[in-house]
C-alpha cells in the first residue's frame, strides 16, 4: 500500500498504474487509499479519462470497471452505463453490468434495461434482466420504506421509465419461498405493475394469475400420493415450494397490484381468481380487495365465492365485502342471477345471512318497510315458473319478514294489493312460503273448489245411494210380505182341503171310490200345511233377514270407507298435494271398497246355497 505521507496526487496516480499494470500493485488496496485521501473525486476524473478512450486496452478498460466498483461517487453510475451500452469488448460490458447490479442498482436502471433490449450478447441480455429486477426490487423497497439517499420523486420516474414488458418477464423470475429472501424480484414486479396504474398492466398481471391456476391444476395431478399425508392447503404449499414459481406471496402481490390499478377491467380477473385459485389465503385477500373496488361488477364474484366457497373464513369475507356496495336493489338483482346459474336448494343457503348481505339503508327502510321484500316479491312473480327459485325466494322473503310466515303473507297480501297482481300469479310463492296467512287465499279457493267440486258431488251421491238402498229394503220386505201372504194362502186351501175330507170322513159317506177322492186331498193338504207351517215360511223369513242384514252390513262397510277416502283426498287437496298419482291411488281405493262390497254380497248368497243344500 502507498505511504500515506506522500503528496495526495500520488495516491491517485499510484490508482491509475495499478489499473494499467497488474504487476503494479492491486485496485482495491489503491483505491482504499484514495478513499482514505479523500481524492475519490480526482481519482474518477482521471479514470474516466482512461476508461473512455476507445483506444485504451479493454483489458485496462475493464480493470478500471473493477477501479470504479471501489469509488463511491455520483457520476460512476452513468460512467459505467455508458460503457455497459456502448462499448465494444464483452468482457468489459459484463464487468460494467456487474458493479451496477452490486453498487449502483438504482441509478443503473435505465442502462440495464437498455443492455437487455439490444446488447448483441444473449447472456448480457439475460444477465442484465436479472440485475434490472434487483433494481426494480431496491426502488420498490425504497419507496415502500423511505429513503433517506433518494427523493421519492426521482424513484418514482425511475420506476416509470422500466417497461411493462420487462415488468412481465420479472413476474416469472424463480424465487425461493422460505429462504432468506423475504422480497422477492416478482414480487417487486407486481408491485411496480401496481404502482403504474397503467390498465396497460392488466393482461400482464391477469396472464400470470391464469398461469398459476394452470400450474395448481398440474400440480394436483401430479402428486395424488400427498394428499394421505397433507391437508389441502399443505399440499399446495409443498407444490409450491418444489416449482419456484407462483409462490403464494408473489400471487398476493399480483392481486394486489390489480386492486392498485384498480379500473373496473381488473374485476373478471380477481373473480376468477376468487373463485378459483386453491389457496384460501389468496382467496381470503382477493375477496377484501374486490369489496374495496367501486364497481358493482364485483358483486357477482363476491356473491358466488359467498354461496360456494369451502372455506369459511372466505365466505364470511365475501359477505362482509358485498356489505361495502351501497346500492342494494343492484346487489339483490346480482345475488338472485347468481342463484339462478348456481345449484343452490333452499337448505343451502342461509337466508338471514344474505338479507344482512343486502343491507338496506335505514332511511329507506323507514320511509318504506317493505321495500325488500317487495322487489324478492316482484322476482318471485317474474320467476314463477322456476319451482326452485321460487322455494329460494321464499325463504328470503321469510328473512326479510325477521322469520315470520305471519308477517311474510301479510306483505303478500299487501304486495298484491298495491300492484294488482293475480293469485294466480303468486300462488306459487304462497305454497312455498307456507304458513295460515300466506296460504288463507289458497285455502279459500281450495275450499272453495272441494265444496263445488267433490264434495257436493259426494253428498248427492251418498244421498242418491241411501235412497236406492231404501228402495231395495221397502222392496225386499214387500217380497217377504208376498211371501208370507202366498204361504198363508196356500195353508188355507190346505186347510179347507183337509176340513173337506175330514167331513166325509166323519159322516160316513167315505166309499173306496170317496176315498181317492177325498183322501188325496186330505193327505195333500196335511202335508202342505205342515210343510209350509214348519218348513217354508221359516226359511224364507231367515233367507230375507239373512239378505236384508248383510246387505245392510256392506252398505254401513261401503259407506265408512268411501268417507275414509274421501277425507283422506280432501286433506290432500287442501295442502296442494293433489297429481295425477293422488287421483289415480283415490280411484284405485273407490274401486276395491266397490269390489269388496259386491264380493261381501255374493260371499253371502254362497253361503245361503250351500246351507240350503
Amino acid at each position: 500500500m502507498s505511504d500515506l505521507t506522500q503528496p495526495l496526487v500520488d495516491v491517485v496516480a499510484a490508482l491509475l498504474v495499478a489499473v494499467q499494470d497488474e504487476q503494479a500493485g492491486d485496485i482495491e488496496e489503491a483505491a482504499d487509499a484514495v478513499a482514505a485521501a479523500g481524492q475519490t473525486e480526482t481519482a474518477v476524473t482521471h479514470l474516466k479519462s482512461l476508461f473512455q478512450d476507445k483506444k485504451t486496452d479493454p483489458v485496462i478498460r475493464r480493470r478500471a470497471a473493477l477501479a470504479f466498483s471501489q469509488l463511491p461517487h455520483p457520476t460512476v453510475a452513468d460512467i459505467l452505463g455508458s460503457a455497459l451500452t456502448s462499448d465494444k469488448d464483452v468482457s468489459v460490458r459484463r464487468v460494467c453490468l456487474a458493479t451496477l447490479e452490486q453498487q449502483y442498482p438504482i441509478p443503473g436502471t435505465p442502462y440495464c434495461q437498455q443492455a437487455h433490449e439490444k446488447d448483441a450478447n444473449s447472456e448480457i441480455r439475460q444477465n442484465a434482466l436479472v440485475s434490472l429486477g434487483i433494481a426494480v426490487k431496491e426502488i420498490v423497497v425504497a419507496l415502500e420504506n423511505g429513503s433517506e439517499t433518494f427523493e421519492q420523486a426521482y424513484l418514482n420516474a425511475l420506476l416509470g421509465q422500466v417497461k411493462l414488458k420487462h415488468l412481465e418477464k420479472l413476474l416469472y423470475q424463480a424465487v425461493t419461498v422460505g429462504g432468506e429472501e423475504t422480497y422477492t424480484i416478482p414480487q417487486a414486479a407486481a408491485t411496480a405493475l401496481g404502482r403504474s396504474a397503467d390498465v396497460a398492466a392488466i393482461p400482464f398481471l391477469c396472464h400470470f394469475l391464469e398461469q398459476e391456476l394452470k400450474t395448481q391444476d398440474r400440480l394436483e395431478t401430479s402428486a395424488p400420493s400427498m394428499e394421505d399425508e397433507l391437508q389441502p392447503d399443505e399440499v399446495l404449499r409443498e407444490l409450491e415450494l418444489q416449482q419456484g414459481i407462483g409462490k403464494e406471496r408473489v400471487v398476493i402481490s399480483v392481486v394486489s397490484a390489480l386492486r392498485q390499478i384498480g379500473s373496473v377491467e381488473v374485476i373478471p380477473c380477481l373473480g376468477n381468481t376468487l373463485l378459483n385459485n386453491r389457496n384460501p389465503r389468496v382467496r381470503l385477500l382477493t375477496a377484501d380487495y374486490l369489496g374495496r373496488l367501486p364497481h358493482s361488477s364485483a358483486i357477482a364474484y363476491l356473491a358466488a365465492s359467498y354461496f360456494q366457497d369451502g372455506a369459511t373464513n372466505v365466505r364470511e369475507k365475501a359477505g362482509s365485502a358485498l356489505c361495502r356496495f351501497d346500492n342494494w336493489q343492484e346487489k339483490t338483482m346480482q345475488i338472485i342471477r347468481v342463484l339462478q346459474t348456481g345449484g343452490q336448494q333452499r337448505a343451502h343457503i342461509d337466508a338471514p345471512g344474505i338479507i344482512q348481505v343486502i343491507v338496506t339503508p335505514s332511511e329507506e327502510l323507514n320511509a318504506a318497510p317493505d321495500l325488500m321484500t317487495d322487489l324478492l316479491i316482484e322476482q318471485a312473480v317474474r320467476l314463477r315458473g322456476d319451482k326452485r327459485m321460487v322455494t329460494l325466494l321464499a325463504a328470503l322473503v321469510i328473512a326479510s319478514a325477521n322469520s315470520s310466515l305471519s308477517v311474510a303473507g301479510e306483505r303478500i297480501d299487501t304486495y298484491q294489493r298495491a300492484h294488482e297482481v293475480s293469485e294466480a300469479d303468486l300462488q306459487p310463492l304462497r305454497v312455498e312460503i307456507g304458513g295460515e296467512k300466506a296460504l288463507a287465499t289458497i285455502l279459500h279457493q281450495l275450499e272453495e273448489n272441494l265444496e263445488t267440486y267433490f264434495q257436493k258431488p259426494i253428498k248427492e251421491l251418498n244421498k242418491e245411494t241411501r235412497s236406492v238402498w231404501r228402495q231395495t229394503i221397502f222392496i225386499a220386505q214387500i217380497g217377504f210380505v208376498a211371501r208370507l201372504m202366498m204361504s198363508i194362502t196356500l195353508f188355507g186351501l190346505g186347510a179347507i182341503m183337509l176340513w173337506q175330507s175330514y167331513q166325509l170322513f166323519i159322516t160316513g159317506q167315505l166309499d173306496i171310490d170317496n176315498f181317492f177322492g177325498a183322501g188325496v186331498p186330505f193327505v195333500t193338504g196335511l202335508s202342505t200345511m205342515i210343510y209350509i207351517v214348519w218348513k217354508n215360511p221359516l226359511l224364507e223369513i231367515k233367507k230375507s233377514v239373512s239378505d236384508i242384514g248383510t246387505a245392510n252390513t256392506v252398505f254401513i262397510a261401503y259407506i265408512h270407507r268411501i268417507s275414509q277416502i274421501s277425507y283422506a283426498f280432501s286433506y290432500s287437496y287442501l295442502r296442494g298435494r293433489i297429481d295425477m298419482n293422488e287421483v289415480e291411488r283415490a280411484g284405485q281405493l273407490i274401486k276395491m271398497t266397490m269390489q269388496d262390497a259386491v264380493a261381501g254380497l255374493k260371499e253371502s248368497g254362497e253361503e245361503e246355497e250351500d246351507n240350503e243344500g
